[in-house]
């Protein structure tokens, strides 16, 4: 028996969903589908550019996609071939991964929510968003990250109520180049929660005033270009090369979040920090050897360590580029971004 648990949406085709089926949160519909095609192990040909848009009628118009989509969200090839499946009442908590389940399970709640507030256009019909713009999006979007997102860390291990603002504000920058990345896999822009796009090489496009001359805007560029090309150095090459899946990307997040080393620190905080970060890389192993098998998981575990790096040295980049455009008062300093940058 699967227990069952609050409705939630399919994160293959948003349909209603009530449990967890081979690893993660989908509809009996889509649950069925990846079963049948991993049984049967049929080649799936791909007769599209591969960013087809899934929903409960369009579910099976592309078989290809679909199954891609699966696989992204966690579903786990090695939980049909074994017969087995993630069962949530027969387990003990660690064999549940009940970190990552329930993280999973807020991240679905999140994306309803942006659902709710931002709407969601396709990337094919995305546009460029504006420095004010984007700004706004982060805005609102900072507060559901904290409302579904932190709320979660918090619940897990509880640190002083000071300490945990120093845990959050460490939390978001990273936390959001980490995840626009991953939703942002196989395109050369990172997509904002809304669909529209920033692209480190169009930043004409996305300083462009209306209001104001171009002086303003050249300056700002020359200025921040660097900043904004180390970021999609350190972010863009290497999701597309590793391909991070939704799991593994909520794992890494959880490891931000539960970071040691910080100014302002307690020695009780970090203790507990690396207590969690033992607890997330356990689960972090068991899910790599659950898809990829025992034998071949340590090398997927050291690309996915190696892009928490990268995030980290992007937040920097990030941050350092707030600074200079506090300083020089340039267009976009007014970032929330950059608020944090600050504190």
């Amino acid at each position: 028996m699967t227990r069952k648990s609050t409705i939630q949406t399919c994160q293959v085709c948003g349909d209603i969903s009530r449990t967890t089926h081979f690893g993660a949160v989908s509809c009996r519909a889509c649950a069925e589908f990846f079963r049948r095609k991993v049984v049967s192990n049929d080649k799936l040909v791909k007769r599209c550019s591969g960013k087809c848009q899934l929903n409960r009628r369009s579910r099976k118009t592309c078989k290809s996609c679909r199954f891609e989509r699966c696989l992204e969200i966690g579903m786990l090839k090695t939980v049909v071939t074994s017969n087995t499946s993630l069962k949530t009442d027969d387990c003990s908590t660690e064999e549940l991964n009940s970190i990552l389940i329930g993280l999973r399970n807020r991240y679905s709640q999140l994306e309803d929510d942006r659902r709710r507030v931002f709407g969601r256009q396709s990337y094919q019909q995305s546009r460029y968003s504006s420095y004010d713009e984007t700004g706004e999006v982060i805005a609102k979007d900072m507060e559901l990250i904290s409302k579904h997102i932190i709320s979660f860390f918090q619940a897990r291990q509880s640190v002083h109520k000071c300490q945990e603002h120093i845990l959050a504000d460490n939390f978001v920058i990273p936390f959001i180049l980490l995840e626009t990345s991953f939703r942002s896999i196989g395109v050369q822009s990172l997509i904002l929660p809304t669909g529209s796009v920033v692209d480190a090489a169009q930043l004409d496009k996305f300083y462009l005033d209306w209001e104001c001359d171009e002086q303003p805007q050249r300056n700002t560029i020359l200025m921040l270009q660097p900043y904004w090309t180390t970021s999609f150095r350190l972010l863009k090459d290497p999701m597309n090369r590793i391909k991070l899946d939704l799991a593994e990307t909520l794992l890494l997040s959880a490891l931000i979040y539960w970071d040691f080393g910080i100014v302002n620190q307690s020695e009780e905080c970090i203790e507990k920090c690396l207590q969690m970060r033992n607890v997330i890389n356990w689960e972090l192993v068991n899910y790599e050897k659950f898809k990829y098998g025992i034998e071949d998981h340590s090398l997927r575990i050291m690309e996915v360590m190696s892009y928490l790096q990268g995030v980290q040295k992007a937040s920097t980049a990030i941050k350092d580029g707030g600074h200079v455009a506090k300083i020089y008062k340039l267009k976009g300093k007014e970032s929330p971004l950059y608020g944090i940058a600050d504190d």
